[in-house]
This record gives structure tokens, C-alpha cells and sequence, in this order.
């Protein structure tokens, strides 16, 4: 009989048996919470997947649209159609001429920039400008006002900067 850990003599069980049974349950125990750990880090996983799934980076390409202004906050003046918002890539291809006026403000930090040679048109940062990977101006011309580039290279190898 068992009392309070003592075995009297004629017990069946050891205390080896005892431990090893102890121990397979502390096993037991343990996987079964690494099985929940793991599965509330992949429920997180998803979570996020969903909440921000669609936060993919859109490459945004200067068409000056047919807004009948040259604000860059205005969604048809790009290709596609839309607002570039935080992560976003920007191009200004070649041989566009249309103004940019850029007013989307420091909370929208793009993911890159490149104002293409060829492009003979202006941009003009009316609001900061915020660009956390690379800049490249290859052509027209970039009218500064607050300019900040994170992190990544700035090449101006063609193009004017005012």
C-alpha cells in the first residue's frame, strides 16, 4: 500500500517502475504543451497572413493619368490605378513627361524609387518624401524639399536634382 511516498513491503510497484512512470508522463505532458505552443504560433502566423496578406508590395508606375493634376496622391495618375502607400515600389519610366507632385506625406515610406532616363518631367516633393530602399534618379529633374532615404543606395547618374 501506498501512503504519503512510502511503500510497505509486498508492493507491487518499485520505485524504479514509479519514476519511469513519472517520467513518461512528464513527457507526455511536455509534448503535449510544445504540440499547443506550436500550434498558437502558427494560429498567429495566420492571423497576421490574413490581416496583412494583401500587403504585398505594388509596383506603381508614374502615368500622370487623367486626373487633370499632378498630385501623387491622387490614384489616377498611376499605373495601376491607386495610392502608393508604405512598401510600395515607384518607377518614372522614360519618355514620360508629366509632372509629379509629390504630397503623400513622411508616413508613406516606399520601398524604392526610380525616376528612369529618359522621363524630361519634374518632381517636386511637396510633403516629405521617404524612401527606405534604394533611390535612383536617372532623369528629369527631383525639386527637394524634405527628402529622407533610410537605408539603401542613392544613385543620380543622370537627371537634375533642385
Amino acid at each position: 500500500m501506498h501512503i504519503l511516498g512510502w511503500r510497505e513491503e509486498g508492493d507491487s510497484v518499485t520505485a524504479n517502475q514509479e519514476i519511469q512512470s513519472h517520467g513518461h508522463r512528464l513527457i507526455k505532458h511536455y509534448l503535449l504543451f510544445t504540440l499547443i505552443a506550436l500550434a498558437a504560433v502558427v494560429a498567429l502566423f495566420v492571423i497576421m497572413e490574413l490581416a496583412w496578406g494583401n500587403a504585398s508590395a505594388t509596383t506603381y508606375d508614374w502615368d500622370g493619368g487623367d486626373a487633370g493634376n499632378q498630385l501623387a496622391s491622387d490614384p489616377d495618375n498611376w499605373n495601376p490605378n491607386g495610392t502608393p502607400v508604405t512598401g510600395d515600389v515607384i518607377t518614372v519610366s522614360g519618355g514620360n513627361e508629366e509632372a509629379i507632385v509629390w504630397d503623400l506625406g513622411a508616413s508613406v515610406v516606399i520601398a524604392s524609387f526610380d525616376q528612369q532616363a529618359g522621363y524630361s518631367g519634374t518632381l517636386t516633393t511637396s510633403s516629405v518624401f521617404n524612401c527606405s530602399g534604394a533611390f535612383h534618379l536617372h532623369g528629369g529633374t527631383f525639386v527637394q524639399g524634405a527628402f529622407a532615404v533610410n537605408t539603401g543606395a542613392v544613385t543620380m547618374d543622370g537627371g537634375i536634382r533642385a
